[in-house]
This record gives structure tokens, sequence and C-alpha cells, in this order.
């Protein structure tokens, strides 16, 4: 604490924190967040009937399926509830539900059906909510065709990259090895030029199932 951050010792240590501290700013620091000022805890206001919930917005539903938190479907009934005014929606994945449930489905696609309420009220909010599934299913399949290689299904240079950059920093702060394990198939070009690059793409199948096995 008596070293100032432009000490001799600033140069061997990753932070240089000055006074005063506390647990969580030794925390951030060990982290890799930068060093927050100390500040008066402040007291929040109790709840009250009077505060409305926050409203479900189309912002809310994108984040969502952008992040892939799970949570878009949950927040969709809730916004259901919030513009109808009607409580008590609930969603059931599955089949088309009962004679009193609403389909959610788009095209010859059904993902479950809307249930608590009137059925002329959620027809519309059904075909809404299977957009936004529909939505978040193009986009993890977008995803997944952008990180893995379409032959074997494993993951390709961009993931590698990504999942690399990402472990080096993680293992930097937790001052771990990482080890990186590099190697190649012996006389593989000669065998595509002799057997034509069907067969080596066999070879790649195979012996991405005996890494993953």
């Amino acid at each position: 604490a008596e070293h100032a951050p432009g000490s001799p010792i600033a140069s061997q240590v990753d932070q240089c924190l000055e006074p005063p501290l506390d647990g969580e700013s030794i925390e951030r620091a060990l982290d890799g967040l930068p060093h927050l000022p100390l500040t008066p805890p402040t007291m929040e206001p109790a709840p009250t009937e009077s505060m409305s919930p926050h409203a479900i917005g189309d912002a809310d539903l994108l984040e969502a399926v952008l992040q892939d938190t799970g949570q878009l479907i949950a927040l969709a009934v809730q916004a259901i509830e919030q513009r109808t005014k009607i409580k008590g929606i609930t969603f059931t994945a599955g089949g088309a539900g009962g004679p009193h449930a609403t389909p959610v489905r788009r095209g010859l696609a059904t993902w479950g059906c809307l249930e608590g309420g009137p059925v002329e009220s959620l027809e519309v909010w059904a075909g809404w909510l299977a957009k936004w599934i529909a939505l978040t299913e193009m986009v993890n399949s977008l995803q997944e065709e952008a990180n893995r290689d379409y032959l074997t299904g494993t993951w390709n240079r961009r993931s590698f990259e990504q999942y690399t950059a990402a472990a080096i920093i993680e293992a930097h702060s937790q001052r771990q090895e990482l080890t990186l394990f590099v190697f190649d198939i012996d006389g593989f070009k000669q065998f595509n030029d002799r057997f034509g690059h069907e067969a080596g793409d066999t070879i790649l199948i195979a012996l991405v199932r005996l890494l993953g096995s």
C-alpha cells in the first residue's frame, strides 16, 4: 500500500492499488478489471405496489435471442400478459395442446401452445411468438454453421482463435499453464492425390470421431 503506482515495483506486478481498499476492489484487480473508488453505501428504495414492472419490449426479446439465454419464451409470455392485460398465460412445449389451447406454429412447425386466455385473443399472439421462436432457431443455426466445419462437425478456425484467445486470458488471470497439442496426419496429401478427396474426407471424419471418443 505504501508503494505508489509510479514506483519501481510497478513494472514487476500486474496492478498497484491505492488505498483505501476493500474485498471487492481486490477481486476486481485479480479479475483484471479497473479499480473503482470506494463510495458510501446507498439505500435502495423498498419496492411498493405502485411501482410498475418493467415493460418487456422488442429490444428485450432481441437481446434474449442474440445472447441465447434461454429466456425468450418466458419474456415473450410476460410481454403478452402486459399487452393483453390477461394474467396467468402459460406456454406448454410440445404438441397443439387441448381444446382451449392456442397452437404456437409457423408453417409446418409447431413448438407448443398458449393457454390461460380466450382463444380468439391469443391467436394473434401465438403467431407473434412463433416468429420469435423461428428467429431464435435461425440465429442459433447460423451461429452453429459459422463456427463448425460442415464436413466433420468439429469447431473451425474461427472458433479455435476465439477460444484460444479467451483461454490464454483465463490462464493468465488464474496463473495456470495452458497446453496446446498440434499434430499432423502423416502422408495425408499423398493419400488425397492417390485416392481422391472423397477418400481424404473419410479420413478426416474418422479422425474427428476418434478424437471425440
